[in-house]
């Protein structure tokens, strides 16, 4: 049976906050490493994030009307965006977060998606005239 996903900009609307996500870079219109979502890195953050009892799920980027892509290895971590927040202080650390959001590993970003940006992408409903 085929896992259903939902879009990080979905899961940001449905929390009605800002949303953190981990995944490849995409910035400059970098196309996503294929090779994070089976690499050891990612299974040693996935690891990490249980023992910290930090809940994520695994999320799609952006979405993009009439677009399908497969599952590109982007995680949903379960963690307000608080930099005063020492769980919050701990991933910057484990991750290595730099000001840019590149982490220790090549190719590999935190992304925080605003919840507003993601209200400013929602698709007219169907039943909307």
């Amino acid at each position: 049976m085929p896992l259903v996903i939902e879009h990080i900009d979905e899961i940001a609307r449905r929390l009605n906050r800002d949303v953190l996500l981990i995944g490849p870079d995409r910035t400059h219109g970098a196309k996503p490493d294929s090779s994070w979502k089976s690499s050891a890195e990612r299974k040693s953050l996935l690891a990490w994030l249980e023992e910290h009892h930090i809940d994520w799920e695994p999320c799609g980027w952006l979405s993009t009307p009439g677009v399908t892509y497969g599952y590109e290895g982007d995680i949903y971590l379960d963690l307000p965006y608080a930099p005063d927040d020492v769980r919050y202080q701990q991933l910057q650390d484990f991750v290595q977060e730099q000001d840019d959001g590149s982490t220790k590993w090549p190719g590999v970003r935190i992304y925080l998606v605003a919840v507003d940006f993601c209200r400013n992408r929602q698709r007219p409903s169907k039943t909307q005239p």
